[in-house]
């Protein structure tokens, strides 16, 4: 079924007329919200998982400090044509035996890198590196869902403040409906103007609808953040509080994590570039074994068993890699075009946040200049309000006109609370800046 505009308005006011306001049964402060979103948020729990895995490969580095131990069981049946042939293999193991037999080996061996020319060390810096820009990459994590929260929750309020405006502007519409078809009928009015005051209504209906969509799925994103339902109808948001403490940001942002993260990768690449120009450096390496074999003719059980044969070595190696088909040179090259790449990201990215916190700074500065001349406009908003209800009730003006001026003071009034709710999330910005930075 369709309805036309004026009887589409009237059905949406008697609608709000008939149901409750918005119920505050739950209060959500920001304080509230941040501790909650920063507890379960999804990026915090993978930042958390990131920086064990970074940490675990510091372990994984360290490995190489060790000796490598192996220990390897062989077994195999060998036929060996050649009766001259003294030489056969048990399991990748070479030893003396000329005869068609049933082999065993039992064999032990370790190694250990004496010397490197510092490989090992950088292997674990490298590491080390990287667990710090997780670390860095968790605390700029924190910074974004700090700001992510404030510009949901800053926008919830706001919703909030309009739709509680927009619905008195709705049922002083109604009245002036209302107020319009009464004079209609005395004469005093025309169709042209009933049908006006329907329109406004029906607007303001629309505009009503608009802002409960917005409010409902601003609510929705925070539940997303926070792991928690709320019931957008019984749901308040209290006032934003300013911080205690008015600092600005510093000039130069050197400690912010971005800038930080990006010069732990330079360090990091300086790192993968120096284990690079390592790699034609000889190794020293220490190595020794322990074998044990056994074999028979006939039986592999008794081979088993037999296993009387030993012998024992240990030696000294130095391994020097010669040719690589120049890779090691362009692994070089690329490393330093990759270098001067993540310097220069560097300086954009601190170019980049002096802008931005100019910017929040110089709107904070300006909100701020404006909040003496808020309170004098609340007051003369409140004032005028106070008015036009004392005129009310000694019926000294146009009843129609009178609801239009209190609409008219009630969006005055609106446009000064979001103004200071700018302010106040202009000023926590700042507040969460600065601790990002400090």
């Amino acid at each position: 079924m369709f309805y036309s505009m004026p009887s589409r308005a009237v059905i949406v006011a008697l609608w709000l007329l008939c149901c409750p306001a918005l119920s505050a049964a739950e209060t959500l402060t920001f304080r509230d919200v941040l501790a909650a979103g920063l507890k379960n948020a999804f990026d915090r729990q993978i930042g958390e998982q990131n920086l064990l895995a970074a940490e675990a490969a510091v372990d994984e580095a360290r490995a190489e400090y060790y000796p490598q131990l192996s220990l390897r069981y062989g077994q195999e049946y060998v036929h060996v044509y050649d009766k001259y042939n003294s030489v056969v293999s048990v399991g990748g193991t070479v030893y003396s035996d000329s005869a068609s037999k049933y082999k065993n080996s039992f064999y032990l061996s370790s190694q250990y890198t004496l010397f490197d020319f510092g490989r090992r060390k950088l292997g674990v810096d490298y590491a080390k590196q990287q667990t710090r820009i997780v670390e860095l990459q968790l605390k700029q994590q924190h910074l974004e869902l700090s700001r992510t929260l404030l510009e949901l929750y800053t926008r919830a309020l706001k919703l909030q403040k309009q739709i509680t405006v927009q619905q008195q502007v709705m049922q002083g519409q109604k009245r002036v409906f209302r107020l319009a078809e009464q004079l209609q009928q005395a004469g005093r009015y025309g169709r042209q103007d009933v049908g006006a005051a329907a329109l406004a209504l029906a607007e303001a209906g629309v505009r009503f609808e608009d802002l409960q969509m917005e409010y409902r799925s601003t609510v929705a994103d925070l539940s997303f953040y926070l792991q928690q339902q709320f019931n957008p109808e019984g749901l308040h948001f209290a006032e934003l509080l300013l911080p205690e403490e008015d600092s600005p940001p510093p000039e130069i942002p050197e400690s912010f994590p971005e800038v930080l993260i990006l010069q732990q990768q330079i360090e990091k690449k300086r790192t993968e570039l120096a284990i690079t120009e390592r790699t034609f450096r000889p190794q020293l390496t220490l190595s020794s074994s322990f074998g044990m074999y056994g074999s028979d003719d006939n039986s592999y059980r008794d081979s088993v068993h037999e296993l009387s044969k030993r012998d024992a070595s240990i030696s000294l190696a130095i391994t020097m890699p010669l040719f690589d088909g120049f890779e090691n040179r362009a692994k070089k090259r690329r490393l330093g075009h990759e270098l001067a790449s993540l310097k220069l990201e560097k300086n954009k990215k601190m170019a980049e946040l002096q802008n931005e916190y100019r910017k929040v700074r110089m709107s904070y500065q300006s909100l701020q200049t404006l909040a003496p001349e808020r309170r004098d406009f609340d007051r003369l908003v409140r004032q005028q309000t106070g008015d036009l209800s004392r005129l009310s009730q000694q019926q000294m003006t146009d009843q129609v006109t009178l609801e239009w001026q209190r609409i008219e003071y009630a969006q005055k009034q609106l446009t000064t609370d979001l103004q200071w709710v700018d302010y106040t999330s202009a000023a926590m910005l700042l507040s969460l800046l600065n601790e990002a930075g400090s």
